[in-house]
């Protein structure tokens, strides 16, 4: 996983909102979600997902990419998923969420923009 822009990410959440990330998958250690302080509700998931769900090539079968789920406005979705690194999510309503590929091309300002976004959306 891109640790480097995920703890980014982990640092703008706890900088802006106080919020720290949750693991709440005993059989995913891996698996962070950032959560409203007051409802728990989610914001930001970060995974790790299988490189050929959004179309990628890949160099070995078993290629995983570092993502980071969030919601957006579905009106905003589709030019959003035109942008490089951005794609209908993974594993969530396609509509109303995001994944950001965070190993790529993909601006920390962008993305940071996406999760205050996200925050704000799931309010």
């Amino acid at each position: 996983m891109s640790e480097t822009m995920r703890k980014q990410l982990q640092q703008y959440a706890l900088e802006r909102y106080g919020d720290v990330p949750s693991y709440p998958f005993a059989n995913y250690p891996e698996i962070a979600v950032l959560r409203h302080g007051v409802d728990g509700k989610w914001y930001a998931l970060f995974t790790d997902v299988p490189a050929e769900k959004f179309g990628l090539e890949v160099t070995k079968p078993d290629e995983m990419v570092s993502v980071v789920n969030l919601k957006c406005n579905p009106d905003d979705s589709p030019a959003l998923c035109m942008q490089a690194d951005i794609f209908p999510a993974w594993h969530m309503n396609k509509k109303h969420w995001i994944s950001v590929l965070l190993d790529r091309s993909a601006p920390l300002p962008l993305v940071e923009e996406l999760l205050a976004c996200s925050y704000e959306l799931t309010k």
